[in-house]
């Protein structure tokens, strides 16, 4: 019986990670981490998303600093500053 529970619960990690955008290392060690009674993937999935988190954190606040979230400005060519008209009335 208890082989049958941890089967399913394998099962339901498996079915729940399919379903998520965590990278494949991650992944991994999710799925191969002991059963625990705190949940599908006990303490260390909790530490994890923390992880992640605080990344993502990161990520945004170095995008903030070099303004990164906006494109930079594109430069006007010579010929897009020249007012030419193609019909030759300058």
């Amino acid at each position: 019986m208890a082989r049958q529970a941890a089967w399913a619960t394998m099962q339901h990690r498996r079915l729940w990670l399919d379903q998520t955008h965590i990278p494949e290392a991650s992944r991994h060690e999710l799925l191969e981490a002991p059963i625990h009674p705190d949940g599908l993937f006990g303490p260390r999935f909790r530490a994890m998303v923390d992880s992640m988190k605080a990344t993502s954190e990161e990520a945004k606040a170095i995008r903030r600093h070099f303004n990164w979230s906006e494109p930079p400005a594109r430069q006007q060519r010579f010929h897009e500053r020249c007012p030419y008209s193609p019909s030759g009335g300058r």
